[in-house]
């Protein structure tokens, strides 16, 4: 059983390049509390490490955080940590910028959109960007990553929305077009797993109209889907459980539970989690916060875990894991008393 499971923390690019926070990562791998490490290859301001893209540095959107990719997934391997790259495709608050033709403009000044955030966004419809991202996840497979996490594969949702111009591109859905983009990156990136990564909603509703996302339609050209159910990001009163006594964890367990339970009558494809190992919306945050995500995972059959936390704060997360695998190892059941449980219903 404890074979079966996989831990892997996420770091963005400037914590993976620091030295002392390494080291404390690799104690872990040591410790066997984790399997692999998420990295951001390309956030969405740069790339990340020393491309041999001659239009990325032509366009000024490169600075290597990580600085040679195949020696720092050299160290990871060296010390057992599976290497996992981490691309932000279409929200990117830089590229818009500089190669406007590749961004979602605004109808009314030809500018780049903005979207309630102030956040700009590249066009899905565009093929010479998808090209240039295409070639950019090329080198990271080359680079040795043995996974590729496809993060912002959608289009904007918050905004103004009625002012996003496509450059008369959009002469099919967009959720098609995102279609089109995945079978892309599967057909020209071979033997290596593409995993994509979306809010908890996909895996419930199956489809999100303003995000242009189709869990079936994704389905077709990943190989996994990674699921982010932060409790924090859905609504207070989705799945919501009175906190009593023991079970003051229960709706964190459902949230995690059900989610899968709901994706796989859509897609017969792994699932995965990201956990939020974070304290942000958190009522009483610490270990027993985090395991409840994973037990909750654990019983609807997912074995992969990947911990998010921006500023690389693994203490609560590390102790988490530890007291679920001593419980897996002492076959313990997981679940909760039905009487600490109202009737939930999904809004």
């Amino acid at each position: 059983m404890i074979d079966s499971l996989f831990f892997a923390l996420y770091l963005n690019a400037h914590v993976a390049s620091n030295p002392s926070i390494l080291k404390k990562i690799f104690e872990y791998s040591k410790d066997k509390y984790i399997n692999g490490i998420v990295v951001d290859v390309k956030d969405e301001r740069y790339i990340r490490f020393e491309t041999q893209n001659k239009e990325a540095k032509k366009l000024g959107i490169v600075t290597s955080t990580l600085g040679n990719l195949k020696e720092f997934v050299k160290k990871l391997k060296e010390n057992k940590l599976k290497p996992i790259a981490r691309f932000v495709c279409f929200r990117d608050l830089n590229l818009p910028y500089k190669k406007p033709e590749w961004a979602i403009l605004n109808k009314k000044t030809g500018e780049p959109w903005h979207d309630i955030h102030g956040k700009t966004w590249l066009n899905p419809y565009n093929k010479e960007l998808r090209s240039f991202i295409i070639s950019l996840l090329k080198e990271v497979k080359e680079a040795g990553f043995e996974e590729i996490h496809l993060d912002y594969i959608r289009f904007p949702s918050d905004g103004d929305l009625y002012l996003m111009d496509f450059k008369e591109m959009d002469t099919i859905k967009k959720e098609e077009v995102l279609g089109e983009f995945l079978k892309e990156v599967k057909d020209s990136l071979k033997d290596i797993t593409i995993t994509g990564c979306s809010f908890g909603f996909l895996a419930y509703w199956g489809r999100l109209i303003r995000e242009a996302q189709n869990l079936e339609i994704m389905g077709k050209y990943l190989d996994k889907f990674a699921f982010m159910l932060y409790p924090s990001h859905f609504g207070k009163n989705f799945l919501y459980v009175e906190r009593k006594n023991g079970y003051f964890y229960a709706r964190e367990y459902l949230i995690y539970a059900l989610a899968p339970i709901r994706a796989r009558k859509i897609i017969n494809k792994k699932i995965a989690v990201y956990v939020q190992a974070f304290n942000y919306r958190a009522p009483g945050f610490g270990k027993d916060y985090i395991k409840s995500q994973i037990e909750g995972a654990y019983v609807s059959g997912v074995r992969e875990f990947y911990m998010w936390h921006a500023g690389a704060e693994y203490k609560e997360a590390i102790e988490a894991i530890k007291e679920f695998k001593e419980k897996i190892k002492e076959k313990k059941e997981f679940k909760i008393n039905k009487e600490y449980i109202r009737e939930v219903t999904l809004p």
